[in-house]
């Protein structure tokens, strides 16, 4: 009966409409109160690549359909998997809140780094390159955003430091390595001025000499031999 109504929906209202989709993630749901976890994650699945398209990656119905995704997985024994599911849709849960109390109450830093957690955090869970890199510029804008609003601190040039260097790894492991490095800069000077601003320590000087063995790295994959070779002299004079 149920495929028979995914059908008609289809149909009637288009194979991307909520109600079609609603239809597929029920008889997902059903799969998986009979334990035929493979069918019920090919339909759970199909749900939210169409959940997707049609609503974005954040909405309530995301987020359910990530919920049983990682059942289905755990149903085969899919732990790894299964628990990066749950915890994509913890994070996104909680980015969802966070963004409606921002909007409804004011952002506030407390809130503004909630929200900046929970992309990170979203990012972390992600396979796909694309989407952690989303998440990741996500994180970077809501960092800049807690730093234009309030004064210089480590921890609120931490967030940008961070955000930054992530973008600059997804990149570079996308072979899209002139754009990494332009991140993987701006994370260099980030921390830099955290020196300036509030001084030497073992931990600052060990991220510099980090961010700077990175980018002369990539830049050898570019054969811009003479630029690395600027960066590798230069770790010579940072004392750890």
């Amino acid at each position: 009966m149920i495929k028979q109504a995914i059908c008609l929906r289809k149909k009637n209202d288009g194979e991307y409409s909520r109600s079609t989709l609603a239809s597929i993630h029920s008889l997902g749901v059903i799969l998986l109160g009979s334990k035929k976890y493979i069918e019920a994650e090919k339909q759970i699945v199909n749900a939210l690549t169409g959940r997707r398209k049609l609503l974005g990656d954040k909405h309530p119905l995301i987020v359910q359909s990530l919920k049983n995704l990682s059942t289905a997985l755990s149903g085969q024994e899919k732990n790894e998997e299964a628990n990066k599911k749950s915890k994509q849709a913890f994070h996104l849960s909680a980015l969802i809140k966070n963004e409606r109390d921002a909007y409804q109450n004011g952002a506030d830093e407390k809130c503004l780094f909630a929200i900046w957690y929970s992309q990170i955090n979203l990012a972390r869970y992600t396979d796909e390159l694309d989407e952690k890199l989303t998440q990741y510029y996500s994180s970077l804008k809501t960092a800049e955003n807690i730093l234009s609003h309030y004064r210089e601190s480590t921890e609120r040039m931490d967030y940008v430091a961070f955000s930054q260097f992530s973008i600059g790894n997804i990149l570079s492991k996308q072979q899209r390595i002139n754009e990494a490095l332009g991140f993987y800069q701006g994370a260099l000077n980030t921390r830099k001025r955290i020196i300036i601003l509030f001084g030497e320590s073992i931990e600052r000087l060990h991220e510099i000499w980090r961010l700077q063995t990175i980018i002369a790295l990539n830049l050898t994959q570019l054969n811009k031999v003479d630029d690395a070779t600027l960066y590798f002299k230069s770790l010579s004079l940072i004392h750890i």
